[in-house]
């Protein structure tokens, strides 16, 4: 089987079980609509696609899975329950402080916002200073010449909320 022959016959049994299934059960539904695939993958002799159709409020997810040792394809019906929203901080994203003198509250490294100017202090950001990095920030920090810091002795922990 080729992929186009594959689609072409997942779409087939998708329209197939929306017209049994769907349209037969919900009258307010058209029978007008096509199939997409959303996603599709080939190992081997074997297809999987995932599909849907252009119906309006329609929640059904379909999968098709073509097994080429068997000659036999499955189709798999999902109905969408929920949609939740979760934020996630991308990794790059992270910032970190760098504290230069251990158990000393004042000794984290400060970068003027507006110049490459140097100082230690508090661990706040505050108008004009930069007290937290992302490791993209650090990593060229670390490669600078006027910045004589023991990076292996230096403190470099994450910001908790930036």
């Amino acid at each position: 089987m080729t992929t186009e022959q594959f689609i072409k016959l997942a779409k087939e049994k998708v329209k197939d079980y929306t017209y049994q299934e769907v349209l037969c059960k919900d009258e307010s539904y058209s029978d007008h609509f096509s199939t997409f695939v959303v996603w599709q993958v080939k190992v081997l002799q074997n297809y999987k696609a995932l599909l849907a159709t252009s119906i309006n409020g329609d929640q059904h997810y379909y999968e098709a899975t073509y097994n080429g040792d068997k000659n036999q394809l499955y189709l798999d019906v999902y109905n969408k329950e929920d949609n939740k929203n979760f934020g996630v901080k991308k990794h790059d994203d992270q910032k970190y402080t760098v504290q230069v003198i251990k158990n000393i509250p004042d000794s984290f490294l400060n970068i003027g916002r507006y110049n490459s100017a140097m100082l230690f202090g508090t661990a706040a950001e505050k108008i004009g200073w930069r007290t937290h990095f992302t490791q993209a920030e650090l990593d060229r920090l670390k490669q600078r010449d006027d910045i004589a810091i023991d990076w292996s002795k230096a403190i470099i922990e994450p910001v908790e909320d930036d």
